[in-house]
């Protein structure tokens, strides 16, 4: 073409209008159902949902539901999905000319491609505009190195089954308490789907395989790796179907490293996006387990409240409230990091009391601590503890602040005030038992 304008009137005799061409925005009413063969469009038209920005709701979104229904008599898609947008800190829109926004290759480079799929994924609220941070970039590839170590710890163990079937062994309490766990996972992450809260989805699965599986199982599963323990090939095969039920959950969210370790792991020849989509199996939970990790977290406060380090190890004493109790011996020495663990009905003067829901757990004091000093500065944590209590109480007794704060912040005074009456009432025990 020699010679082209671009005006509404024609430049006179001489002159075409080309045919092929129209309005950038009229011909996205088109877009639809006009860009398609039959064949495709009769697969592909109407669609169940678009995602776009809320930015062009009447510049295209309206317009193409417009057009489908005066040139097909159909609306091409149910629902309509509005993402957010990445903001810099103080919330303005990323641009070159603000030089607010940073390279993609770069954070690339630095957190991982997948890191910064599910840092950003975690933190966007459905339709809600979001403010970028490095700090949720490195959760989100801290997330993604954990499950990379949990599936390595599994491999260091022996060869993995891809068929693997917790049912068909004999499983330990905590092995049916994850199993149910990752049942309400995956039930959750479905209905996160069906509401499109996507957010939601990435911390459902963030809280099942950072606390649940990593935190928590791989912990206890320790205890049930020596060649003689009658649960290891319940354990191995619980680690198995439960690694690759969380590859095929994340995949969508952290498609690389999830084929990586598909493939790696030895769990399919194909490509993970193909191998299917998990189910819930009827696993029943068991109460025990929260209850011996409840237990765990009080003794650790305990260590905590007299300052002792936790990689030491200590002689614990338990008073059990059951007999099942001590059946999971292995495990308690592991999760307490204990020196020894003695069973008893109870311990003499000197032991610092702990009550839990598997019993009565004792730490002796008498060659760990220096009495004269920990009373003194369990004095002085006390008073630190009424001195915020006090504070609080005066703001909460100020019917202007309860009245006129947000009921959020109200709330979190609320919170603080009843923690703080916690924390003091374990200083005040420990302080008790030093005499």
């Amino acid at each position: 073409m020699s010679n082209a304008k671009c005006q509404i009137e024609s430049p006179g005799e001489g002159w075409v209008q080309d045919s092929d061409v129209l309005d950038t925005w009229f011909s996205s009413w088109l877009w639809a159902h006009d860009t398609m063969d039959d064949s495709t469009r009769a697969k592909f038209f109407p669609t169940s949902v678009l995602v776009t920005g809320p930015d062009i709701i009447f510049f295209w979104v309206a317009r193409m539901i417009m057009a489908s229904l005066e040139y097909s008599g159909q609306i091409p898609f149910r629902d309509v999905y509005f993402t957010g947008i990445i903001r810099d800190k103080q919330g303005r829109k990323m641009s070159k000319s603000l030089g607010n926004s940073p390279d993609p290759l770069d954070l690339i480079a630095k957190f991982g491609a997948d890191g910064i799929r599910f840092g950003l994924l975690r933190i966007a609220p459905q339709g809600q505009d979001i403010k970028f941070d490095d700090q949720q970039i490195i959760e989100g590839r801290n997330f993604c190195n954990k499950l990379w170590n949990a599936c390595r710890f599994r491999q260091m163990q022996g060869p993995i089954d891809p068929q693997a079937d917790p049912s068909k062994h004999e499983l330990s309490l905590f092995a049916h308490d994850l199993l149910a766990r990752l049942d309400a996972t995956i039930s959750r992450v479905n209905e996160g789907y069906d509401a499109y809260k996507f957010s939601d989805i990435a911390q459902a699965l963030y809280d099942f395989v950072w606390g649940d599986f990593c935190d928590r199982f791989i912990e206890v599963a320790k205890s049930d790796f020596n060649e003689d323990s009658p649960r290891r090939a319940g354990t191995l095969a619980t680690l198995d179907y439960t690694i690759k039920r969380i590859l095929q959950l994340l995949h969508p969210y952290v498609p690389f490293l999830t084929e990586e370790l598909w493939h790696g792991l030895g769990l399919g020849t194909e490509s993970l996006m193909h191998s299917g989509w998990p189910q819930p199996s009827g696993f029943d939970a068991d109460p025990r387990s929260e209850s011996i990790f409840c237990a765990v977290s009080q003794a650790r406060n305990l260590r905590s409240t007299y300052g002792i380090q936790g990689n030491r190890r200590l002689p614990w004493l338990i008073a059990p409230a059951a007999d099942w109790v001590k059946e999971e011996l292995p495990v308690l020495s592991i999760l307490l990091h204990a020196e020894s663990i003695t069973f008893c009905d109870s311990a003499p003067n000197g032991h610092a009391v702990c009550p839990t829901g598997i019993g009565t757990i004792y730490l002796p004091l008498e060659g760990i601590i220096d009495p004269a000093i920990e009373s003194k500065r369990l004095d002085t944590e006390i008073l630190k503890v009424e001195t915020e209590i006090e504070k609080v109480a005066k703001k909460l007794s100020s019917e202007t602040f309860v009245q006129n704060a947000p009921a959020d912040v109200v709330a979190d005074h609320r919170q603080r005030q009843q923690d703080w009456i916690g924390k003091l009432s374990e200083l005040q025990k420990a302080r008790a038992a030093l005499g």
